[in-house]
């Protein structure tokens, strides 16, 4: 009996050694057959398929805002922090949300305003133009942070004229924006 278990053990082993080594041979004869050059050939580059970050659908216009609050801060900190790929990110985060912008708004008059398209559609462009230069092969940090900067200010135009204050002119508790002097 334990003559049967030893002679089944060896030749599952051996079995397992013939599969290798036919797969070794298999992948030595394909190697052999390119023919041979002198030169070492450079590892070719492979380009990852563009990722776009995981963006979350808001639910109504203020978890919109929060949002897009957010990612400002996600890009502030990159900034300093020379992180490309989270201001990358970010940035398209911003994009998507002021695309998403008038549809989730409650309040037609907003909705319906010329200038409050014109505010959305430049954040849009703007958001875009900050996500292609963060995503730079070479990111310059300079032109990063002044295009930042021409988002933020696309925000507080329109959030000085639309954003709801309370008496003192300043935004509500939980509300997005800067306040008012």
């Amino acid at each position: 009996m334990n003559r049967i278990i030893i002679l089944t053990a060896f030749a599952s082993v051996s079995a397992v050694f013939a599969l290798i080594a036919v797969g070794h041979m298999s992948a030595q004869s394909a190697n052999e057959s390119k023919p041979a050059t002198n030169e070492a050939k450079p590892a070719e580059e492979k380009k990852p398929a563009e990722e776009k970050p995981a963006i979350e659908e808001p639910k109504d216009f203020e978890a919109l805002m929060k949002s897009v609050g957010k990612n400002k801060l996600i890009i502030k900190k990159a900034v300093s922090s020379k992180d490309a790929a989270t201001a990358k990110d970010a940035a398209e985060k911003i994009r998507y949300y002021a695309s998403k912008a008038i549809e989730k708004d409650p309040k037609k008059e907003r909705r319906e305003a010329k200038d409050y398209k014109e505010w959305n559609a430049a954040m849009e462009k703007e958001a875009a133009a900050l996500r292609d230069l963060a995503g730079a092969k070479t990111p310059d940090w300079e032109k990063i942070s002044k295009q930042f900067e021409t988002v933020t200010g696309t925000c507080d135009s329109c959030h000085d004229k639309y954003e709801e204050k309370d008496e003192d002119n300043k935004k509500p508790a939980g509300g997005g924006g800067k306040k008012k002097k």
